[in-house]
């Protein structure tokens, strides 16, 4: 595949997460259950696209034209910013509506979601655009009680504030976020300053993920480096240090220096009563009155390897690790878990996802090692993902399957897998 096909299949994906505002997809049988209702072949019209009266289907419509917002929550909006950004840069014949995209959705997203009294952006607020509604009777039926994720929370994520602050680092002309303000809610609301570790979640006392920390290497990468982000010496000097305080927790703490030892959780005091789940196991370099989880995913891996690169420390046998750890010998793609799991944490059978595989497929291009393995299942891996014209009429767009075991498309693979293709094609950093 070379660099323009990963261009061109970019703005397919794009053209085809755009078009489920008009033409919503199908909705996953896994979202689904016996009492799910279905639309009648009468009234079927009555709920498409933006003339649905109930509102867009969180599910199946990943776009809401007016204000270029692809869900509620603020992770894949951010993702599909920048995915905007650099599009805009690569393909002059969507370039300018790419501007107005992204134009648009951080002025929708900051709106919807940013706190302006705590400097930070909530979980997931709900909008008049999308349908919360379980109790009437149409195709584009949400199970909200099933389908947790969709609920609004007012909760803050570090992940979710780390991602706001790397998409605002790549626009130009959006004032409006405070990142001097933003970088001291992002301390005061999820430092610890007794374990000297951040935390995943504002509701959360004592839960650390090597991936948030991961996350926000980035978000200080890029605000570092960032033209137009007006930071004081004093910011620049923290941010300096925190760099290397988070490449030291993440080697040292959680152990990425170490692959035979890697932890990507660290579990506080509070958490104690889930110490004798199979996953938590006490480690001996483990801090006082923490238990460490050893149960990796490929995501946050990754992740995490991507973060380090930022900061030159050499990823290569971490890079190699993860290859080994998820590697499924049939598809020669990554599992979402390590394959001697043999089940997936929620009690399924292991995936190919297509998110863990792109940003594993972008990891190897910034190592320069685009004649691994690993590249070619990958590019066959992305025939099997791509949604064919006879399962659905897409024009000069396409869908992007969730995992080779899920056929359905959704926003999570759409994104990261353009977010992946783009930063792959040149020399743009996280």
């Amino acid at each position: 595949m070379i660099v323009s096909d990963r261009v061109a299949l970019a703005e397919k994906i794009v053209k085809g997460v755009w078009a489920t505002f008009h033409k919503p997809v199908p909705i996953p049988s896994y979202h689904k259950t016996p009492t799910t209702p279905t639309a009648a072949p009468d009234t079927a019209p009555l709920f498409l696209g933006k003339n649905n009266p109930f509102g867009l289907n969180l599910i199946s419509q990943f776009f809401h034209a007016p204000s270029c917002l692809h869900n509620e929550g603020v992770w894949h909006n951010c993702l599909m910013g920048i995915n905007y950004v650099i599009l805009s840069k690569k393909n002059n014949l969507v370039s300018d509506k790419c501007k107005d995209t992204y134009t648009k959705l951080s002025s929708s997203l900051y709106d919807l979601n940013f706190d302006e009294k705590e400097h930070l952006f909530r979980n997931r607020t709900y909008s008049s655009y999308w349908n919360h509604e379980t109790s009437h009777c149409n195709y584009f039926y949400l199970l909200t009680k099933i389908v947790k994720h969709y609920n609004e929370s007012t909760e803050k994520s570090l992940n979710s504030n780390a991602i706001a602050v790397i998409f605002w680092s790549f626009l130009t002309n959006d004032t409006r976020l405070d990142i001097e303000k933003m970088w001291i809610a992002l301390e005061t609301k999820f430092y610890d300053t007794e374990k000297k570790l951040w935390k995943r979640s504002s509701a959360e006392d004592r839960k650390y993920r090597a991936v948030d920390h991961a996350i926000l290497l980035v978000a200080a990468h890029r605000t570092l480096n960032s033209s137009h982000f007006n930071i004081t010496r004093e910011r620049r000097t923290y941010l300096e240090r925190l760099q290397t305080q988070l490449v030291d927790t993440i080697l040292n703490t959680f152990n990425y220096a170490n692959t035979d030892r890697i932890s990507t959780y660290i579990i506080g005091e509070e958490h104690h009563t889930s110490k004798h789940h199979a996953s938590y196991v006490p480690q001996e370099n483990a801090q006082e009155n923490s238990t460490i989880k050893i149960k990796r995913f490929a995501w946050q891996d990754v992740w995490v390897a991507l973060a380090l690169h930022t900061q030159k420390v050499d990823v290569q046998e971490l890079t190699k690790n993860i290859y080994e750890t998820f590697h499924d010998p049939i598809s020669g793609a990554l599992f979402n878990e390590p394959r001697q799991n043999k089940v997936a944490s929620w009690g399924g059978k292991l995936c190919n996802f297509t998110g863990d595989n792109a940003l594993f497929y972008l990891l190897l291009h910034k190592l320069g090692q685009n004649e691994h393995p690993f590249v070619n299942s990958f590019h066959n891996l992305l025939q099997e993902l791509i949604v064919e014209k006879d399962e659905l009429d897409t024009g000069d767009y396409c869908y992007i399957a969730e995992a080779k075991q899920f056929r359905s498309p959704s926003l999570w693979a759409s994104s990261e897998l353009t977010f992946s293709l783009l930063l792959s094609t040149g020399a743009d950093e996280l």
